[in-house]
């Protein structure tokens, strides 16, 4: 993510750059870069911008004795920003309680969870926002099986080249 990076360049005041208490865990993935595209209107085609999206997530606080994040976040959103880091930090911090501080850290994520959570927590949702989280789902699904598979699967099982219970381009109920 290259937050210490962005830390020693811009600073933002309300991310800290080591673990505390009393400060939300963050972290974002890019799920689409910034494209353009033709848009039908009154005055003939356009050129609309749209920009980069990415998926979002926060949870609160460790409490007193707790040792892991919870599993699911506080807050999961698909959320757009023009530009990685400080932009993406703003957004997500728009999500969070005015006072709240953000530590940033390298961990594995879930982001298939976060798009279902970000899906059902989609204030106004449009087919095309709709679209992209499907896509995201169906591909950490799909990534998730294969880790599974090669770190599990005992050598020699005859089931390495077991395929997922479903494609990767449909999802369960397709």
């Amino acid at each position: 993510m290259k937050l210490k990076l962005l830390l020693r360049s811009r600073p933002v005041s309300r991310v800290a750059d080591a673990p505390a208490p009393g400060l939300w865990v963050a972290a974002w993935r890019r799920v689409m870069g910034a494209d353009a595209e033709v848009v039908e209107s009154a005055l003939g085609d356009e050129l609309e911008h749209v920009s980069p999206c990415y998926l979002v997530a926060a949870w609160k606080p460790l409490a007193a004795g707790q040792f892991a994040l919870r599993r699911y976040p506080a807050v999961a959103r698909l959320a757009s920003a023009d530009g990685d880091g400080e932009p993406v930090l703003r957004v997500l911090l728009k999500l969070l309680p005015s006072d709240a501080r953000l530590f940033v850290p390298e961990m594995d994520v879930d982001w298939g969870l976060i798009a279902e959570i970000a899906m059902a927590s989609e204030p106004e949702p449009t087919p095309d926002r709709l679209r992209l989280l499907q896509a995201v789902m169906r591909r950490e699904r799909h990534k998730r099986f294969e880790q599974i598979r090669r770190r599990f699967q005992p050598e020699g099982a005859g089931g390495r080249d077991a395929q997922p219970p479903f494609a990767p381009t449909q999802t369960p109920d397709d």
